[in-house]
């Protein structure tokens, strides 16, 4: 399911670029109305959902899946570059999933955060500071498939969102959230 469609976010695209409108999240640059040039655009994935756009600040932002074909003929007109990188807060998120892994499970997802440069102990700390929120979240969500960076924002920021959890200093939950995700190299 696309979390983006709880929220009446919608985006445009032309030559000056990808208009967001009633973008959810505070702390985005493109909040609550703004542009993204494609010469700001670092690369795109669209296989992922929602689909992602990554500025060159290090920045993920979010299009509506329904716009995925929008998004992939924008990426085609401008020659923006198509990347892939392992999914860091996925890997993170896993413990709060309803569902259980098996230990070589486990272990390809400690691999997963060793490339990103997370060891074991840095892992450890960043899930105890969402635990109270992402657990929060997904016994209302049910997600036992996969939960990700739009997930932790979305938790944090949302309708269902509890500013009193000990993790939710939105001040600088965002930020953080993004260096985290920029973590991953791209291929």
């Amino acid at each position: 399911m696309d979390q983006l469609s709880a929220w009446e976010m919608t985006v445009t695209f032309d030559e000056n670029g990808i208009h967001f409108s009633n973008y959810p999240f505070p702390e985005a640059s493109v909040h609550p109305d703004g542009v993204v040039a494609a010469s700001h655009i670092r690369s795109v994935e669209t296989t992922t959902a929602p689909p992602e756009l990554r500025t060159r600040d290090g920045e993920t932002l979010f299009v509506p899946a329904p716009q995925r074909d929008e998004l992939d003929t924008y990426v085609t007109t401008h020659g923006l570059r198509i990347a892939h990188r392992d999914d860091v807060w996925g890997a993170l998120l896993e413990p709060y999933l309803d569902t259980l892994f098996t230990a070589s499970h486990e272990a390809r997802t400690d691999a997963l955060l060793r490339r990103a440069g997370i060891e074991a102990a840095e892992a450890r700390a960043i899930r105890q500071r969402v635990e109270p929120t992402m657990r929060a979240y997904n016994a209302f969500h049910w997600d036992w498939a996969h939960l990700s960076l739009c997930d932790l924002l979305d938790a944090h920021f949302g309708p269902l969102s509890t500013p009193a959890a000990p993790d939710s200093d939105l001040a600088t939950i965002y930020p953080w959230a993004m260096e985290i995700a920029d973590r991953a190299e791209e291929v």
